[in-house]
């Protein structure tokens, strides 16, 4: 931020060799040479474009535009600046409507034009500490601690030019801590290709618990099964048992079926 007050001297000098930051423009003409410079260079240059309520009519967009305008003005955008793929949509007011908002982001997204909402930039320092002589230290302190809680920090600083050489140092002393820095461009490649690759990572987790789930439902079927076989085959050995033993005839007892025998007794006579 704060790009224009750097001099073509001052931008060969701090900033031609320098891919770590993205550098933000106002919607201004007068300083295309500048930044044509910088995408020459093959820097990534963003625009700040601004929106305010119904009645600020010094932003780039406002409530009081309809669709049509807001139609018009994206499409004049996109001619003045064919070469910026970014814009932070900056809230000037508080009462701007989320659907606002929505519909310039829609609009510039069918240009190819990526939006970052001024909601996603960490504020790492108060307005008393970018007036404080230690800024950058405080800065640097506030990117470690903000670090600690997420994995990814996106924020927006404004550096003069002759303080350019200890916001610097700062950077290189979290570089030797490992902190990694990234222009915007970059960023979004490596985000949309981490959550790609997260997508897959997903899908073939998915993949192999509904093969896990296949294989036990088979498993538990061939169980039932296997059961359900061993079942009816005991019920038939039951049935077969039974009628064997309904067969089988008890041997008759002769002495109860056999008609009695006369014994002829001689008498004496």
């Amino acid at each position: 931020n704060n790009i224009t007050e750097y001099s073509d001297e001052d931008i060969d000098k701090f900033l031609i060799n320098k891919s770590e930051f993205s550098f933000v423009f106002t919607r201004n003409l007068d300083e295309i040479d500048l930044q044509n410079k910088l995408l020459h260079s093959k820097k990534d240059v963003i625009i700040n474009l601004t929106v305010g309520g119904k009645d600020n009519y010094e932003t780039d967009f406002n409530a009081a535009m309809d669709e049509k305008a807001i139609h018009e003005r994206v499409k004049s955008f996109s001619v003045d600046f064919p070469t910026v793929t970014s814009v932070i949509l900056s809230k000037k007011d508080n009462d701007i409507d989320p659907k606002l908002i929505t519909a310039i982001s829609n609009d510039l997204s069918s240009y190819k034009i990526k939006v970052i909402p001024d909601t996603e930039l960490a504020q790492l320092i108060t307005k008393a500490e970018d007036e404080s002589k230690e800024k950058y230290l405080l800065f640097a302190a506030n990117l470690k601690t903000k670090g600690s809680l997420a994995k990814s920090v996106i924020t927006s600083i404004a550096v003069n030019k002759d303080d350019f050489g200890l916001f610097y140092d700062e950077i290189l002393r979290l570089k030797k801590l490992g902190y990694k820095f990234y222009n915007f461009a970059e960023y979004s490649s490596k985000k949309d290709a981490f959550e790609k690759e997260e997508l897959v990572r997903q899908e073939k987790t998915k993949e192999e618990q509904f093969k896990k789930q296949n294989e036990k439902k088979l498993a538990d079927k061939k169980q039932t099964d296997k059961k359900i076989d061993t079942k009816k085959k005991t019920d038939v050995k039951k049935k077969t048992d039974v009628k064997k033993k309904t067969d089988v005839k008890k041997p008759t007892d002769k002495k109860k079926t056999e008609p009695k025998k006369k014994t002829d007794v001689k008498k004496n006579k």
